[in-house]
């Protein structure tokens, strides 16, 4: 039986009346690598209201605040969750699971456990993100950018390039992908003036990450596990290989036969911004009125 470790949780209450089916049904949104809770929580404000449902921010095991384990396969994130459940005496919950990492254990904890799983929502898990997806030239860049010792410099008199603007130009180089980079420094934190990448535990995540990376839950499915539940895959317009996703559909419809999919406008960091579409389509869903707007 695999050790649930602690986790970070926020609590995002909404102050619309809960459906009946929904009363202490919390939606719980799982990041993807190198995220964490604070990534959500605009949006998760925000789907407070559209869902009229309480939503739970979670910081995966070796990211954020959570604690951090050398284990972190697919079954130990599921046995984190679980913990949650029962220290909280949550009788179901809905699941909201972001790109390859909380997609895949969205999508698992659904699979292995469909009796307390009310809603599933799955968000870009389905076509490649190149960064994203090069994880392990992330990882490398990263840690040799620590081994690395620039002289510091004083522009000015009295001013002194912090550590953070002396590595990001490295990692820069390494993935030539400015979004990607700025998005990987929010891991980096500078204690006694050596930068450290306290909010995400690499050597775990380099062990771990090829069985989320090459999508093992669709390429050596379990034939007994289904899931008959109406779920939610959505994908991002800008990224959105055509001939990627239907492959994909195709194998997730044989995990989930009465699965919804729907490419929506935005990219990978509609969390940020550009989440109109995101919002609205998660909202509809929670409503249960999603098959009666998507056959208009």
């Amino acid at each position: 039986m695999r050790r649930g470790v602690k986790i970070a949780v926020n609590v995002f209450q909404s102050l619309k009346p809960k459906a009946v089916d929904t009363e202490s049904t919390p939606l719980l949104v799982l990041h993807d690598f190198f995220e964490s809770s604070t990534n959500w929580k605009r949006l998760a404000k925000k789907l407070t209201n559209a869902c009229a449902n309480d939503v739970w921010t979670l910081d995966l095991r070796n990211h954020g605040k959570s604690e951090h384990a050398d284990e972190m396969e697919v079954e130990d994130l599921m046995a984190d969750i679980e913990k949650i459940q029962q220290e909280n005496k949550l009788p179901s919950l809905s699941l909201l699971g972001h790109g390859l990492l909380g997609g895949t254990v969205a999508m698992r904890y659904a699979l292995e456990r469909p009796q307390i799983i009310d809603r599933l929502v799955v968000y870009d898990y389905l076509h490649n993100y190149q960064p994203a997806l090069n994880l392990q030239t992330s990882i490398d860049s990263m840690l040799n950018s620590l081994s690395f010792t620039p002289q510091v410099e004083k522009q000015e008199p009295g001013i002194i390039i912090s550590p953070k603007s002396q590595i990001e130009p490295q990692i820069n180089k390494d993935l030539m992908d400015v979004t990607w980079t700025a998005f990987l420094m929010q891991n980096l934190k500078v204690v006694d003036q050596k930068p450290v990448w306290s909010k995400v535990n690499l050597s775990a995540i380099q062990k771990h990450s090829s069985y989320y990376t090459n999508r093992t839950l669709l390429q050596t499915p379990k034939p007994q596990l289904i899931n008959n539940k109406e779920c939610l895959f959505l994908s991002s317009k800008e990224i959105t290989d055509e001939n990627e996703l239907r492959q994909n559909q195709e194998k997730l419809k044989a995990l989930f036969p009465k699965s919804v999919f729907k490419t929506i406008e935005g990219d990978y960091w509609s969390m940020y911004m550009n989440d109109k579409a995101l919002i609205q389509e998660v909202g509809i869903y929670f409503r249960r009125n999603y098959r009666a707007v998507i056959l208009q």
